[in-house]
Order: C-alpha cells, then structure tokens, then sequence
C-alpha cells in the first residue's frame, strides 16, 4: 500500500471554526473522517458543507465518544500515518505542505508518534491576526499522529487514539516518540498548532472561563447524562468554572502573542 495520511476529526458543538481547521488540513489528509457525538450547535451544517467541497470528507454521527477509535483501527498495520484533528485545533497549511512530504518519502518512519509546537489560546485576535497563550513546551502537547505502520493492531471501545492495548510490531514501542517541539522554535516548525482549548469555539457558548471538559476530565454522572442525550444541560454551571485538568497542562510558562495570519491564508468560516 502506498503511504497514506488519515485525518479523523471528533467534535462536538464546534461550528465557529471547524470549517476553517478541517480545509487548513484538506491537502495535508487523503481521507478525512468527521465524528459529530451529537452537536446542538451549527456543526452539522458546517460538516455538510465541509462534505460538499471537500470529497475525501466523511462524516457520521455517534453517540457516544467511544464509538470513534473504531473508525480508525482497521489501519493498524498498514502503512498510514493516522491524525486526529479536534475542533479547538488550527494547523499551519502551508508548514503541513512540506511536512507531509517529509512523512511520506519515509522520514518519520522509526517514529511510533510525533508531537508539533503548540501554543494553547487564551486569546484570538482575528481582525489583528494575533492569538495569546502558552508555549509547548514548557505546555504539553497535544498534538496526535501515530504511525499506524508501527502496529499489529489496536483495538477497542475508547476515544479514538484514548485507550491502551496496543500491540507492536517486532522492533517498536511506546518509547519511540519523536518531540518535534522540543527540537523546533515556534516559528520555524513545520508542525505547529493553535490550539484554541480556551478560546468560545461554539454559537452556542457562553463567554466567560469556558471550561469545555474533555470526555475522560468529565465526572462518571456526566458521562452518564451525555449518553442520554441531556449533558448539554449542565453546560452553563460547567463553563463558569476553570478545569484544574487543562491548566496543569496547557497554561505552563509565560503568556506569549503570535502571529496567527498564517493560520488564516483565506478566512472561510
């Protein structure tokens, strides 16, 4: 099989930028897979257009979040570099251009996972193309492409990418991640991210701390309301709190201001 890159994006209730994140990777991908776990917002909209432009998009609706790591798991062993791509996360491109290059003449190949430069958004400034947040590092990064070449398999109902048993091939393991971020500066990286973690992503948010838990941050009696279809109720008491699980990841160091025209080359949204 020729070397291939699989985007799967799970969202939910993310219409403000998706359509910008999604086509700023369309040339990057050969196949996009969108998972919508039952937005309330303007997403659908937004995927169906996405859809109508885009014909290596595909799109379903799931109910529960861990149907998705089954729509990437046939992939394991074959030659795929497999990339989540979430509604708070806006790559570069144009730096994708030249990376995905680089993956596919086989440059990255030793490599079980790489992570990119992030900065995680405070603040987004589009009318002056600047974005405020931390660094990563000294942040973690959150960035998710997996050589799926590296594996015999990788099965299970989880958060795709979220769960544990994967089985290696002879000669790889855990171990062999590449940290792009630790090697690279901000703006020399090919591979780098804005991460919008804290920045209203939803018509339907509130202003305010917007504290968007992720699904294994979510307490068990909210999981349980989000698969009966009524955790959106509960929305408003969770965005006027800070999560003390995303600070300790993503607000690390010192505020910084970047350029973020080169996330934007043409505003579609």
């Amino acid at each position: 099989m020729t070397r291939q890159i699989i985007g799967i994006s799970l969202v939910r209730n993310e219409d403000l930028y998706l359509r910008q994140i999604i086509t700023n990777v369309a040339a990057f991908c050969d196949r996009i897979i969108i998972l919508d776990n039952c937005s309330t917002d303007n997403t659908s909209q937004e995927i169906k257009h996405l859809k109508s432009f885009f014909p290596h998009v595909e799109a379903h609706r799931i109910n529960d979040y861990r149907e998705s790591h089954s729509y990437i798991s046939a992939y394991a062993g074959t030659d795929t570099w497999a990339f989540g791509i979430d509604g708070d996360e806006l790559y570069d491109p144009h730096g994708l251009e030249r990376f995905r290059s680089e993956l596919l003449l086989g440059k990255f190949d030793e490599h079980w996972t790489i992570f990119g430069n992030v900065v995680n958004c405070v603040e987004l400034k589009l009318s002056e193309k600047k974005a405020t947040g931390y660094l990563s590092p000294p942040s973690r990064s959150m960035t998710k492409l997996f050589n799926f070449g590296a594996l015999v398999s990788w099965e299970g109902r989880y958060e795709r990418f979220h769960g544990g048993n994967k089985q290696f091939r002879t000669g790889f393991d855990e171990s062999q991640r590449y940290s792009l971020h630790e090697h690279t500066s901000w703006d020399a990286s090919f591979f780098r991210c804005l991460h919008l973690c804290f920045v209203r992503r939803s018509s339907g948010e509130l202003s305010g701390k917007l504290s968007r838990l992720q699904p294994d941050e979510k307490p068990n009696w909210l999981k349980r309301m989000d698969r009966l279809g009524i955790g959106w109720l509960f929305a408003r008491i969770i965005q006027e709190k800070r999560s003390p699980w995303k600070d300790e990841r993503y607000r690390r160091g010192a505020l910084v201001t970047v350029d973020a025209a080169p996330f934007f080359p043409n505003l579609v949204y």
